[in-house]
Order: C-alpha cells, then structure tokens, then sequence
C-alpha cells in the first residue's frame, strides 16, 4: 500500500483520506488498470484490518475495528459494483465479491471460535480459582474442628484430674477446679484460648 505507513497510529484514518482523494483526483475508474489497482487496494486493506482485530489487546479496539471492517466492506462492494457495470467483460471483479464474501465467512467464524476459546480458557481459570479457594476453605475448617477437638480433649482430662484433686480436698469448690482447668490448658496450650471462649459463652 503506497503513501501509507502501516506502523503509524494514524494508519487507518490516512488510508481512508487517500482513498477519498485518489477517488477525487485521480479517476481511478477511467481505466481498466487502475480501477483493477484500486479494487486490490481496498481488498488487501480489509485483509489487513483482520489481522490487526484478531490481535487486538481490548474488547473495545476489537469493536471499534469490526465497525470499520463492516464499513471498509460496503465502500469496497459500492465500488465493485461501479466496476462490475463500467467492465462487464471482466470477470476479475466478480471474483474479487466472492472472495471477500468467502473472506468475511472464514474471518467471522475464525474470531468468533477464537473468542469462544478464550472464554472457555477464562472460566477454566475461574473455575479452579473457585476450586481452589473452596479446598483451602475446607482444610481450614478441618484444621479448626481437629483443633477444637484435641483442646476439648485436653480440657476434658484436665477437668478430670482437677476434680479427683477437689474430692481429696486441694480445691474449695466444683467451680474453683473448672476454672483451674481452663486457666491452666490455657497457659500452656494458648492456641486453645478462643474455642474456650466459644464453648463458655454457649454455656
């Protein structure tokens, strides 16, 4: 594509203006050559703006570019017509309609899989996201209730000691000893602390 430089931002936008004023200026249907030229210029400008919507970065460059995909082809259709009525014995620009015809098809269909495929990689990645997450819920969890158990355990034959230490008389009362043996489990297990807390405000 001469006059046009495809690493400028601006490519798309100067591309369109030269085609604007080659149409003005240098009557690209008044031959045969040219409007061949002119029709393969287009052609090849819609090929490339595929190339550039399958590697686009964001849904919104991805749209913007299908918007101009879709214009680019009714320009070039409006003008294949003109040469289809201005050289009827060509056959050249009718091949040129399929072959965009049968470029749209493959294109659209080639990006939609694409994007189908992207998605489904998406919600695999969440999907073990949320496996993930709900395993280390669960192994906390599990982890939790083993340590309630073992303290209850622990506290439990604690209680049992201080209550024989209470009939032999080491203890004023009942509730002295329990409180004994919940300080005393305290002190030396301290990762004990909160699940007495719990169990004593239920009861």
């Amino acid at each position: 594509m001469e006059g046009v430089d495809i690493d400028d931002p601006n490519f798309v936008e100067n591309f369109h203006e030269e085609l604007y004023y080659e149409r003005e200026r240098d009557q690209p249907f008044a031959t045969l050559k040219r409007t061949q030229a002119f029709v393969d210029k287009q052609y090849n400008f819609i090929k490339l703006l595929f190339k550039f919507e399958s590697s686009a970065n964001t849904p919104e460059e991805r749209h913007g570019l299908s918007i101009l995909i879709k214009y680019s082809r009714d320009v070039l259709l409006d003008d294949l017509n003109i040469a289809i009525l201005s050289y009827p014995d060509c056959k050249g620009f009718k091949d040129v309609k399929k072959n965009l015809d049968s470029l749209f098809d493959f294109e659209v269909y080639s990006n939609s899989t694409k994007r189908k495929k992207q998605s489904k990689r998406r919600s695999r990645r969440r999907s073990r996201r949320q496996s993930r997450r709900i395993s280390r819920r669960r192994a906390r969890r599990q982890s939790m209730r083993s340590k309630r158990r073992s303290c209850k355990k622990l506290l439990s034959d604690k209680i049992a000691i201080n209550m024989r230490e209470y009939k032999a008389g080491r203890y004023v009362s009942r509730p002295q000893a329990l409180a004994v043996s919940y300080s005393q489990i305290r002190k030396k297990y301290p990762r004990c602390s909160k699940s007495f807390g719990r169990s004593r405000r239920r009861m």
